[in-house]
C-alpha cells in the first residue's frame, strides 16, 4: 500500500472533530437535516457559541447548509470523514505495532499493543 499523506482538508476535519460539542452536533445530524435553532436548543451554551461551532463544521465541509426562508438547515456530509478514515487506516495498516482503539473511560485513546 502506498503511503497516504495527510492533506490540509484532512487536518481541518480532525480539528473540527477535536471539540466534543461539534462531535455531538454531528451525532444529532445523523438522524437527518436540522434547523440551526433546533441544534442550538440541544445545548446549554449560547446560540452564538453553537453558531461558531456550526461554522467550523461548515468550514471543514462536514455539514452542508441550505436556506429555507429565514431558516438554515444543516445536514451531515460524510465525505471528509471517509477521507480521514482512509488516512487512519493507512496508519494502522502500515504500522509494525498493532493498534487498538479503546472505548469507555478515556474513550478514543489509541493504544499500541
Amino acid at each position: 500500500m502506498e503511503p497516504y499523506s495527510i492533506t490540509l482538508s484532512t487536518e481541518v476535519t480532525f480539528h473540527a472533530l477535536s471539540h466534543p460539542l461539534r462531535r455531538t452536533v454531528l451525532d444529532l445530524l445523523r438522524t437527518g437535516p436540522m434547523p440551526a435553532g433546533q441544534i442550538a436548543r440541544a445545548f446549554t451554551v449560547s446560540r452564538a457559541a453553537v453558531s461558531k461551532h456550526l461554522r467550523q463544521l461548515q468550514r471543514a465541509q462536514l455539514v452542508r447548509v441550505t436556506r429555507k426562508g429565514r431558516h438554515r438547515f444543516y445536514q451531515l456530509d460524510i465525505k471528509p470523514l471517509a477521507e480521514a478514515g482512509r488516512w487512519l487506516e493507512s496508519c494502522r495498516s502500515s504500522s509494525d505495532a498493532p493498534m487498538e482503539l479503546k472505548t469507555g473511560e478515556g474513550s478514543g485513546d489509541l493504544v499500541f499493543l
